[in-house]
């Protein structure tokens, strides 16, 4: 298996721990892009969020992922968290940097995405602070 489907699949996951083996193999041995992407343009970072994965989220953060990298449709890794109401993804993303107020393609941020029926982030925007 491709290293980039290994990482993201395991980033999708949750297996923080062959994440971060992942990415320490992959350092050790080429340059590494963290922000690497898949067909659909979505990355590590992106993975972890739409699976609700707070402490891999966390972990690609550290290591440089971009909190705001744009995939299918432009829609950043918290737009996905927030479509699926992942709740400790979605604040390590804030506070790593992602901004709510990206739209995708069709102008949707994930702050409108969290203000329509999603009450506990909503909650969560309303306490964001804009840096």
């Amino acid at each position: 298996m491709c290293y980039t489907v290994q990482l993201l699949e395991s980033a999708f996951d949750g297996d923080t721990n062959e994440v971060a083996r992942l990415l320490d193999t992959a350092a050790g041995g080429s340059l590494l892009d963290i922000n690497i992407t898949d067909e659909n343009k979505f990355t590590a970072l992106s993975e972890a969020a739409a699976g609700g994965h707070a402490a891999t989220c966390e972990l690609l953060l550290q290591r440089g992922a971009n909190p705001n990298a744009e995939g299918r449709f432009k829609r950043v890794p918290l737009w996905r968290a927030t479509f699926a109401s992942h709740l400790d993804a979605a604040k390590v993303l804030l506070g790593g940097g992602a901004d709510p107020r990206i739209g995708d393609e069709t102008g949707g941020t994930s702050l409108m995405l969290a203000r329509e029926g999603r009450e506990s982030m909503a909650q969560l925007y309303a306490t964001w602070d804009e840096k």
